[in-house]
């Protein structure tokens, strides 16, 4: 009798399991939209997802080509209907001149993890722009400047962690790429967002490096867990959590003993944490002059103007962790890319060398000098291409929206989605698009395409916050790692690079490299 039971529960879970991944699967048919016919989110996509067989960016990437030259098509994911879109006029339109259709992201209650609810990732509404409105200035052109010596610091010392190890052929040293790269991001926004020293790159039992690298290591019950949480929110409320408790109690104790101990002190660093003082105090502002079209395109106040929200201890804790983890994952990955990228096209390191032998002073890099590296710019920005560390742009329809030049209205709680990474590599856009070319982006050729066809940092309101951050932090640790040594690939070095299976869109967190110490006159 218990055997029957416990059969009869399993079919009854299976069957409301299938109920939930396969409702709604002629959503789009029965509202005359072209339905594009992928796994993604059904039964069997869980299935290819967990097997290892294909990931998300697979996915897309079937479902952008099916849809050939349509300009949307409906797809259903997880039981919830959703649109793709890849054509640039109604990308823009989504993420820009309807964006008040548009302000809000995929819902998750992360319910037993409070707070992340507080991170600009997941907040809704007039909540996410009051905070965004406040946040923003903390990651202009001046703000990062005061922040850089912090950054120069963490260069030298990456230098200096990468000599440490041991020789192998005359003035070589091979070394694992994601060990010495974590360490630097730990070390800079550690210093740069925490006030503090981490001392990663100096000591290698680091506390601060052991919690970030267990915290950033993604398994696969890691990947069923997310999955689980998309598909059913519900399970938020069963205090599943995708995270780890360890790390995540570590780092939240430590900044919210750093936010008392400031207050109370009244002690200034040049961090990211004195920044949301200073927000919260109404003391940070910004003007145009600081200001490019990509952050105008995402201004939700005028500049100079004051928000009315009032930053709680859990507002800003919540940024400064979302800073801290985000810059670690994303930078982390582009930054291997681009070793990777330069040991196996020595024509562009070499160029990239020359360039950044005039940004060096002294040894240190010049902030100056830095922001006016147009090569360094144009090897980031296709390197950003081909890599971009988010795949795809999400946005949930908040209210009803007809799609401009048809009849067809998105419903509210539709989900409208940009596979990012496909549209990189397009050959339509992008001929030739597996071979790296900087010269993609030149002035001219920028001009010639439209922006909505290159989106690494998104585009919008919603657009990556800290992408000058971003960006300044690797062009860093790029100048050092170039001017110092030569990068070549070691005897271990994959080609083509594996990629990390559960998500595709990162390298594998054991590849090796060689580095060959340079002299210079």
């Amino acid at each position: 009798m218990l055997l029957e039971l416990v059969i009869g529960g399993v079919v009854l879970l299976a069957y409301f399991i299938w109920q939930h991944f396969n409702k709604k699967n002629q959503y789009w048919k029965e509202r005359g939209v072209e339905q594009i016919k992928v796994p993604y989110g059904t039964l069997s996509g869980l299935y290819y997802v967990l097997a290892r067989k294909k990931n998300i960016l697979d996915f897309d990437t079937d479902a952008y080509v099916a849809l050939g030259n349509a300009r949307f098509g409906g797809t259903v994911d997880f039981g919830k209907p959703s649109l793709l879109i890849k054509d640039p006029e109604l990308i823009r339109d989504v993420l820009v001149k309807d964006f008040d259709h548009f302000v809000d992201r995929r819902k998750m209650k992360l319910e037993s993890e409070p707070i992340f609810q507080y991170m600009l990732t997941m907040l809704e509404g007039q909540e996410w722009k009051n905070v965004r409105s406040v946040v923003s200035p903390t990651f202009t052109t001046g703000k990062i400047r005061r922040m850089f010596e912090n950054f120069n610091r963490c260069g030298a010392d990456l230098i200096e962690f990468i000599k440490s190890k041991p020789v192998g052929s005359p003035g070589t040293r091979d070394v694992v790429m994601k060990e010495f790269v974590s360490r630097y991001l730990v070390d800079v926004i550690g210093a740069t967002a925490f006030g503090m020293d981490t001392s990663s790159l100096k000591d290698p039992n680091s506390i601060f490096y052991k919690m970030a690298k267990q915290q950033s290591e993604f398994s696969m019950m890691k990947m069923a867990k997310i999955i689980m949480l998309m598909a059913m929110p519900f399970l938020g409320k069963l205090g599943i959590r995708f995270s780890d408790a360890g790390p995540m109690d570590f780092f939240e104790n430590i900044l919210r003993t750093a936010l008392k101990n400031r207050q109370e002190s009244n002690e200034k660093r040049e961090d990211f944490l004195q920044l949301m003082i200073e927000a919260r105090k109404g003391e940070l502002k910004t003007d145009d002059s600081e200001l490019d079209a990509f952050e105008k395109d995402a201004q939700l106040t005028k500049a100079g103007e004051k928000s009315k929200v009032n930053l709680s201890d859990e507002i800003i804790v919540a940024q400064s962790l979302l800073f801290f983890l985000a810059g670690l994952d994303t930078t982390g990955a582009v930054l291997c890319f681009a070793y990777y990228v330069l040991a196996l096209n020595q024509d562009i390191q070499e160029k990239l060398y020359e360039e950044v032998g005039g940004a060096m002073k002294n040894g240190n890099v010049d902030y100056e000098a830095t922001t006016k590296m147009e090569y360094m710019d144009k090897f980031i920005s296709e390197l950003l291409r081909m890599y971009p560390p988010g795949t795809r742009l999400e946005r949930r329809c908040t209210r009803e929206w007809q799609i401009p030049g048809t009849k067809h209205v998105v419903e509210k709680d539709v989900l409208v989605y940009m596979p990012v990474i496909s549209m990189h590599r397009d050959p339509n856009l992008y001929p030739n698009p597996d071979n790296f070319d900087p010269e993609r982006f030149t002035p001219e050729a920028k001009a010639a395409r439209n922006p909505y066809t290159y989106m690494p940092f998104g585009q919008g309101p919603r657009n990556c916050i800290g992408m000058r951050f971003a960006l300044m932090e690797a062009k860093v640790a790029l100048a050092y790692v170039v001017y110092n040594f030569i990068i070549e690939p070691s005897a271990k070095t994959p080609v083509p690079l594996k990629l990390d299976p559960n998500l595709g869109a990162r390298p594998e967190p054991t590849v090796e490299l060689r580095f060959k110490e340079r002299t210079h006159n």
